[in-house]
């Protein structure tokens, strides 16, 4: 994620916990898309949907910065974002298969029934603000 570097410098860090409310957090996250812009980045704010399916990784009150990416430069591990008819759904990539790849939820027992394929790819998630709100 060199663009962080780009947008931070050498003051980038990572913090497990946040004391920002969800509207501040989006509201941060909504300047660094705008920031990101200027740099040719194409970034977008992503609310959480109260499944806890991504427990314990990020609940409800996280809010996600996503980033366009090619589909070929996914890798196991990553978080991607995917539509599932008129859904999007937040889970794990955990295994390439030839007809794509199969995601879970860090949550969930099971993998999705959905292929993450690169028809209904949309963004890998870049960064998670965890809210206490």
């Amino acid at each position: 994620m060199n663009w962080l570097k780009r947008l931070f410098g050498a003051r980038t860090a990572h913090a497990a916990t946040s004391s920002m409310g969800t509207l501040e957090a989006m509201a941060l996250l909504t300047r660094l898309v705008l920031d990101g812009k200027t740099m040719g980045l194409d970034l977008e704010v992503v609310a959480v949907a109260d499944t806890n399916s991504m427990l314990p990784t990020f609940d409800s009150n996280a809010v996600l910065l996503a980033e366009v990416c090619p589909y070929a430069s996914l890798k196991e591990g990553d978080i991607a974002i995917y539509r599932s008819g008129t859904m999007l759904i937040v889970h794990r990539l955990n295994e390439r298969t030839s007809k794509g790849w199969r995601a879970l939820g860090d949550g969930n027992g099971t993998q999705d029934p959905e292929l993450v394929t690169p028809e209904n790819f949309y963004k890998r998630v870049a960064g998670i603000v965890y809210c206490k709100e």
